[in-house]
């Protein structure tokens, strides 16, 4: 009788065993995520601005390709998405893209193409990029963009890392304020 407590006992220590390893590792996983990262992204351009993005570092074995996408432009999907900004694999660290002047009060959305093993497209705009994508904010106007390039994959969003760094520019308004100001102080002197 001892026996058959014994082999039931083994029977269910096995399941109960992965179950244990399979909940270790989704926490493992959902803690994976970087300090101070959420998800879903979101970078947020707050006043006008010049708007750079650079390329930090990629542990990933597949090889994927970040694009700049519009909000909500559908028509561009997968092999619509334009000319890749950065690659995880040929981008060497350091290397930036200028993404020029950026309209204050605009939501900056990045598309993530695997274009080596496991094929998929993952978009900030749409349900795509739900999970796929990780933002923190260590600065102001600056923002880590984090990339997980696989669908239930390790979710530690290293797979590629890029700094998004906003410039702000002064208003078209402040620019002539500021040059009417030079002009009259200018006149001033020459009466003097």
């Amino acid at each position: 009788m001892n026996t058959t407590t014994k082999t039931v006992t083994n029977r269910f220590a096995a399941p109960a065993a992965a179950f244990v390893a399979a909940t270790a590792f989704a926490a493992s996983a959902a803690s994976a995520m970087p300090s101070g990262a959420t998800s879903p992204a979101s970078i947020f351009i707050a006043e006008d601005a010049l708007v750079t993005i650079t390329f930090d570092s990629s542990s990933a074995g597949w090889s994927g390709n970040l694009h700049r996408i519009e909000a909500g432009s559908q028509d561009s999907l997968s092999d619509g998405l334009g000319v890749a900004l950065l690659n995880n694999h040929s981008s060497s660290r350091g290397d930036s893209v200028d993404l020029g002047f950026i309209a204050g009060g605009t939501d900056l959305m990045f598309a993530y193409d695997v274009v080596t093993g496991q094929r998929n497209t993952f978009r900030m705009d749409d349900e795509s990029g739900d999970g796929m994508f990780a933002t923190a904010q260590p600065a102001a106007n600056t923002w880590t963009l984090y990339v997980e390039d696989w669908i239930n994959g390790d979710y530690d969003y290293n797979d590629a890392v890029f700094t998004v760094t906003a410039s702000p520019v002064p208003a078209p308004a402040a620019l002539a304020t500021v040059g009417l100001c030079l002009v009259g102080a200018g006149s001033r002197r020459r009466r003097a």
